[in-house]
């Protein structure tokens, strides 16, 4: 398990980037995926988190400081996380070999916005 200790970028908000300038996406998503690294990196350090060559679930929990930004908008962010997950070298591939499924759950904390992830290991052959 890891958490990101902050609210990740909403796929209206990533797209506005995109519409401004093609390349504010590209850089914003560089540099998110560069604070989920760096909070990979420090799961990994401390043994929270070890690399796999297995199939996984991935439950993500959303916690955001109220209700205004719509479920979908939020998990969109998934994408930066598992793509974090690969270049990290704690799974080989974001691709259906390597996770099984996706499970998103959302809280509200005013005080405390996060994304918690937690890979949970699929037992028996892979599929």
């Amino acid at each position: 398990m890891f958490v990101i200790p902050c609210r990740l970028i909403s796929y209206n908000e990533f797209q506005n980037k995109n519409r401004g300038n093609r390349f504010n996406g590209a850089s914003y998503k560089k540099n998110i995926q560069a604070v989920i690294q760096e909070e990979i990196r420090k799961a990994l350090q401390n043994g929270t988190l070890h690399p796999r060559e297995t199939q996984n679930n991935v439950w993500i929990k959303w916690v955001e400081p109220n209700l205004r930004r719509d479920s979908d908008n939020v998990a969109f962010a998934k994408k930066f996380i598992l793509d974090s997950l690969v270049k990290e070298g704690v799974i080989p591939n974001d691709n259906r070999k390597y996770i099984n499924g996706l499970v998103d759950t959302f809280e509200v904390d005013k005080e405390n916005p996060r994304v918690e992830v937690t890979l949970e290991i699929v037992e028996g052959e892979m599929k």
